[in-house]
């Protein structure tokens, strides 16, 4: 195990320095926090050159290998979470189809709507459109002052 610099370790590990801090912080990464900067613990076969470019997939089934210092995974584990992954997949592929539906429907009925307007404004004039006024009948007097002078008066000893 070497000691090397957050951005060292980043390079050595083909990641971002952001990367390898996040994992220091969530502990998939051996690390320790030395005068405020992040001291990164690789083991030989990340110093040997080997995890300069991106991670590679020589794990099983073409899936990424597991990052350094993580710990194993259990063959059952990885296999549920791969079936968890693939019904989700399922499930998202079942809503970005229902999605399509509903874009679909809004797209006709946004031409239905166009096609009313459409009517409306050329089968009836605008001159037989007869605009209706609401006529307030008349109030007593008492019913015309505003609410607070109404409230007040109800309220002042008579």
């Amino acid at each position: 195990m070497e000691r090397v610099t957050l951005t060292e370790a980043a390079r050595r590990l083909g990641l971002t320095a952001i990367a390898v801090r996040k994992r220091a912080q969530r502990g998939t990464l051996a690390a320790e926090k030395v005068d405020g900067a992040w001291t990164i613990l690789l083991p030989a076969r990340a110093i040997s050159g080997q995890a300069d470019g991106p991670a590679s997939t020589d794990g099983p089934s073409g899936h990424p290998s597991p990052e350094v210092g993580a710990p194993p995974v259990d063959s059952t584990v990885a296999a549920e979470l791969r079936g968890r992954v693939a019904a989700l997949e399922r499930e998202t592929a079942g809503l970005w189809e229902q999605l399509a539906v509903k874009d679909r429907q809004i797209g006709e009925l946004h031409v239905l709507l166009q096609q009313s307007q459409r009517v409306l404004t050329t089968h009836i004039p605008a001159s037989t459109v007869e605009r209706s006024t609401v006529e307030t009948p008349d109030r007593p007097e008492s019913s015309r002052a505003s609410w607070w002078r109404r409230l007040w008066r109800a309220t002042s000893p008579s």
